[in-house]
């Protein structure tokens, strides 16, 4: 809703919170979560169903706590799934449900995917 802003944007990328073994950076991560002005958190699309999302699923809770609307969840190789997979609104809603039981809202949830911002690039540079 801005119509102008002056300002600096900084991306930090911190540990996440299954960085096994890494407990002394839990404490910095938490400092900085508090500090953010939004908070992005990446999910691999290809993991979502498996054990390994039973693993961050209570520290992403957790998260949300502490961020409140803040939070946004992209879900990266969105491009990966096959065509009879779940679509990007019942994976938005899998996500915000499920995965972070109803601690995000599905608008917040994103599927994403790098692959054709990739082969544009790639087809400019040919182009040149």
């Amino acid at each position: 809703n801005y119509t102008e802003q002056v300002g600096k944007l900084t991306l930090l990328d911190t540990p996440g919170p299954n960085e096994a073994g890494q407990e002394h950076l839990k404490p910095m991560l938490r400092d900085q979560l508090k500090k953010a002005s939004a908070i992005l958190a990446v999910l691999d699309y290809t993991q979502l169903k498996s054990d390994a999302d039973g693993v961050v699923r209570k520290e992403l809770q957790d998260i949300a706590e502490t961020c409140g609307d803040r939070l946004f969840v992209l879900v990266n190789k969105f491009d990966q799934r096959d065509r009879n997979a779940d679509s990007a609104e019942q994976i938005q809603h899998y996500v915000a449900e499920n995965l972070m039981a109803g601690a995000v809202a599905h608008e917040a949830v994103y599927p994403v995917s790098a692959s054709r911002a990739y082969l544009a690039s790639r087809a400019k540079m040919e182009v040149k």
